[in-house]
């Protein structure tokens, strides 16, 4: 993908001086095109239409990723406010978070994400527990309106799918294997790879017997893990 810039929930595009910059995809759930109640036109037209909690997009494929989503939860479904700035649903904490999610997954190695959020109904404090890393920087803009700029770190990308290997992994032999417990500081990555939106690892620990293989489809987001049984161990010595 050439483009630089995703703009994961444009509506009318607000946020921008250029709403036509070339080097940025456009993206929201919706399109409109009606006359609001002050008499003003609204035109919500995105160049692809998608959710943000699962955008057709591989990882790493953005330099700048902007995440300007819905902030209200009560307002009328057909409402002035609806119609402009979108409509949050009782799942909204889940929804947000996969948001983000989404958001940090497609963006490349030092790339910087923006993320405004409006403090109207749902306080930033409610919001802090679902972002994917500490903003480095950010500015209040008027009484409300928050926007916070993250920066993805190399050296984090991995750590974060890894760390997502471990939690599958003591989730399945505490729920299926009939560990009583497994603590995660006593487990580690054995081997890690990572191809595009896929990767694959390799579970240990110091109370673990089993051999733990942990795969992810990022294509169908779905995370597979595989467990076997050492039956013997081989020394084979150099010439």
């Amino acid at each position: 993908m050439l483009v630089k810039i995703l703009d994961a929930c444009c509506g009318s595009k607000m946020f921008w001086f250029n709403r036509e910059y070339k080097d940025t995809v456009y993206m929201d759930n919706r399109t409109e095109n009606t006359t609001l109640c002050d008499g003003r036109k609204l035109i919500v037209k995105p160049d692809i239409v998608a959710d943000f909690r699962k955008m057709p997009f591989e990882d790493e494929s953005f330099h700048l990723v902007v995440f300007d989503p819905p902030h209200l939860l009560k307002v009328g479904d057909k409402s002035f406010l609806a119609l402009k700035y979108g409509r949050l649903e009782q799942t909204w904490q889940e929804d947000i978070k996969q948001g983000l999610f989404e958001c940090w997954r497609v963006l490349k190695p030092n790339g910087t994400m923006i993320f405004k959020w409006n403090e109207e109904q749902i306080t930033l404090p409610m919001v802090k527990g679902l972002l994917p890393s500490e903003p480095i920087f950010g500015q209040r803009r008027g009484k409300n309106s928050m926007v916070s700029i993250f920066l993805k770190e190399t050296k984090k990308i991995c750590t974060n799918y890894k760390q997502k290997a471990i939690e599958a992994t003591r989730k399945v032999l505490i729920e299926n294997l009939g560990y009583q417990t497994v603590e995660p500081e006593d487990m580690f990555i054995v081997w890690f790879c990572k191809t595009l939106q896929n990767w694959k690892a390799i579970v240990s620990g110091r109370t673990i017997e089993e051999f733990i293989e942990v795969t992810h489809n990022g294509d169908r987001n779905e995370t597979y893990i595989d467990v076997y049984c050492k039956t013997k161990n081989v020394c084979i010595k150099g010439e």
